[in-house]
């Protein structure tokens, strides 16, 4: 589901954007990050995901990935 659709959503956002000191972003690892493989030993993150959380992570209160 696109959350930005939807009124919730398009608020959690501009709570994000108006105090981002104080978010807590959170994604889940298994094919939001990475593809998900038949075995989890095999799981890596998508090229483009460390560093994109790494130029979000000072920006905000929390980054987490969860599996």
């Amino acid at each position: 589901m696109d959350a930005l659709r939807t009124a919730a959503g398009r608020d959690g956002l501009a709570a994000i954007v108006a105090r981002p000191a104080r978010a807590v972003i959170a994604l889940d690892f298994d094919g939001t990050l990475a593809p998900i493989v038949a075995d989890p030993e095999q799981a890596r993150a998508h090229p483009d995901a460390v560093p994109a959380l790494a130029a979000l992570a000072p920006r905000v209160a929390s980054v987490a990935v969860i599996t």
